[in-house]
């Protein structure tokens, strides 16, 4: 809405809501027609995206572009965040639920498709708990084993 209201576009893009399975708020909102929802919250590891509550603005937005609610699953995420870091952009999980969201629904859109990464992998779980030895000194084989 933004967007048209700055004129840099016609009109209001299609939304959709891309939340973990464990949960969806978005999806119950606009599945019942509630303006929010809250759900009972399963097991996710895509925790910043994992929440109990769906806010009224999402699921307006959603709801007024045309759009949809999208559950993915952990498995979705970690397959569209190991594509992401193929590509150099490190998301942590949940950052890679817009792209998850766009392959789960197997079409093609009339247009370009923007899917929304929301934070680094700096923040995902476990980040910085594996170690490695430090070398003094090091050589480019010591670097490049495989080269």
């Amino acid at each position: 809405m933004e967007l048209r209201l700055l004129g840099l576009t016609e009109a209001v893009p299609r939304m959709f809501s891309c939340e973990t399975a464990a949960g969806g708020p978005h999806a119950r909102a606009l599945a019942t027609g509630a303006p929010a929802a809250i759900v009972e919250l399963g097991s996710s590891d895509a925790y910043g995206i994992a929440g109990p509550v769906g806010g009224h603005r999402g699921v307006v937005a959603v709801r007024d572009s045309g759009g949809e609610a999208l559950l993915v699953t952990d498995e979705e995420l970690r397959a569209a965040q190991r594509d992401l870091a193929g590509q150099g952009l490190w998301q942590e999980l949940s950052g890679a639920a817009g792209l998850a969201g766009h392959r789960k629904q197997r079409r093609d859109f009339d247009g370009p498709v923007v899917c929304v990464a929301t934070s680094s992998g700096f923040k995902d779980v476990g980040v910085g708990a594996e170690r490695f030895p430090v070398l003094e000194n090091p050589t480019l084989d010591d670097l490049a084993p495989d080269a």
